[in-house]
């Protein structure tokens, strides 16, 4: 089950900012560390999610009105390509905080093809053509 994100994770998810693809799609380890100021916002929250008691991804998730939200997700290097990132995806309507979402939107980067596939196994769509800052947008639907 997933829990939010403390402080006290940071030891664990910083060091996941090693990694060149993370910092290439996500950027350095200050990440972590606004993505938990961020959360602190209403409408805002970061989970922390475990395999056995061992962190391995995290879910950004900002609410907004009209029954919609935008979700990011991360994977731990060493647990990527085990589908993790696509069940955390596919359980967000889950979760108790997005109780009367309708649709989850995201953006994963042109070129980034592990994290097209990912929200294409999860079951979103894409939305629309690039937008002008190299970003494809995709839904998923309740």
């Amino acid at each position: 089950m997933p829990r939010l994100l403390r402080t006290e994770d940071l030891a664990i998810v910083e060091p996941w900012f090693d990694d060149p693809e993370t910092q290439r799609w996500l950027g350095d380890r200050e990440w972590p560390r606004r993505l938990l100021r961020l959360a602190r916002q209403p409408g805002r929250f970061a989970l922390l999610y475990a395999l056995t008691d061992h962190p391995v991804g995290l879910l950004d998730v900002e609410l907004y009105e009209g029954g919609k939200a935008a979700v990011a997700v991360l994977v731990s290097p060493e647990h990527r390509g085990q589908g993790v990132a696509t069940s955390i995806l596919r359980s967000v309507f889950d979760l108790p905080q997005t109780r009367g979402v309708e649709e989850v939107v995201g953006e994963v980067e042109v070129g980034n093809s592990a994290g097209e596939r990912c929200v294409r196994a999860a079951g979103f769509t894409v939305l629309d053509a690039p937008t002008d800052e190299g970003f494809l947008r995709f839904a998923l639907r309740r």
